[in-house]
Order: C-alpha cells, then structure tokens, then sequence
C-alpha cells in the first residue's frame, strides 16, 4: 500500500498536466475582457407602448482597477421620445436601472451590444390603490 501511494505522489508530482486541463484553468482565473459600448434606451409604457418622457436612466458598470473592481454611474433622463444615449463607456459589466413616477422600477443586467442597438425598456404601471 506504501508503495502506491508514492508511485501515485510520484506521478501527481513530477506529471506535468494534460494541456487542455492546464488552458481551463488558466481561462477561469482570466479576468472578463473590458469592451467599449455606446448605450441607447428607449423607455415606452408596456401597455400601450408610448415613449415615457423624463424617467431617470441609470447606467451602472464596473471596470477592473488594479486588484478590485470599481462600480461607476451615469445616470440621464429621457427626452420627449423616451430616449436615453449614454456616451462611450469603456468597462467589463453593465447593468441599467429605470425610475418614473407612476411605473415600476425597472433593473437588469445588460451585454455589449457592439451594433449600438436600441434597448428597449418597458415599464408596468404600478396598480392603482383605492382611496
């Protein structure tokens, strides 16, 4: 039994690992890679789909700096065709949140859309409560 055990120290010590194991390995320490996205929303009610004017517009993202990550805001509102377009945001996750009187706060996680597509966000009505 001794001596298994020292051909199997023997084998993990001195094998070296089988590439494709080495390269997965690696890959999952890898930090995500920054991208550069412009961001358009367009903010409309959900129930008769009209642009929603002057909602507040959050633009969250964290960037890589040194060893930590650090979270960034822009937040704008939306013009008269319930558009929000943020500037060039270099940055490895994003995430927008939205905010009207009236309609459900909105938040969710968003992915690079190189093509600077439209995104459209829309909101519910918060229900009515009798008086």
């Amino acid at each position: 039994m001794a001596v298994v055990r020292i051909v199997i120290c023997f084998c993990v010590l001195l094998c070296p690992l089988p590439e494709s194991f080495a390269a997965r390995a690696h890959a999952q320490t890898k930090p995500p890679r920054e991208t550069s996205d412009q961001f358009r929303f367009k903010v409309t009610d959900s129930e008769s789909d009209l642009p929603i004017q002057d909602a507040s517009v959050s633009l969250v993202y964290w960037r890589r700096k040194e060893s930590a990550e650090e979270k960034r805001e822009i937040e704008l509102k939306t013009d008269k065709n319930g558009i929000a377009e943020f500037p060039n945001v270099k940055a490895e996750k994003f995430a927008v949140s939205v905010i009207v009187k009236g309609y459900r706060p909105c938040w969710r996680w968003i992915r690079s859309n190189g093509a600077e597509e439209l995104i459209r966000m829309r909101l519910e009505k918060w229900a009515s409560t009798p008086k």
